[in-house]
């Protein structure tokens, strides 16, 4: 490896499957050029490079930043419900449960 290169890797799942692919890419590289290099694009027809929502560890990827050495590029899916929802249905469960156990 040069010393321009680093270690960077990209991840991806679904609900039953995960990769992580490992590859060297120079720092000043923007993300979506690693993870189109990267073949994953072809492992998950259903991602489209344009239409790509990804971050770092965790954190949405900031137009500007750069990557460090050991990154991961994450690449997230669409959230089935919002956290909103998300919260009103499981009170919503706890609400019926807690009734169900006083009747």
């Amino acid at each position: 490896m040069s010393s321009n290169k680093i270690p960077i890797s990209v991840c991806y799942a679904t609900s039953d499957s995960q990769r992580v692919i490992e590859l060297d890419a120079a720092a000043d590289e923007p993300p979506l050029a690693v993870i189109q290099r990267s073949g994953i694009l072809e492992q998950f027809p259903e991602l489209k490079a344009d239409e790509l929502v990804f971050g770092v560890y965790g954190k949405k990827w900031q137009e500007g930043s750069r990557l460090f050495e050991h990154d991961r590029i994450e690449i997230y899916r669409p959230l089935q419900l919002s956290p909103t929802e998300a919260r009103r249905l499981r009170a919503q469960r706890a609400k019926d449960k807690a009734a169900a156990e006083a009747d």
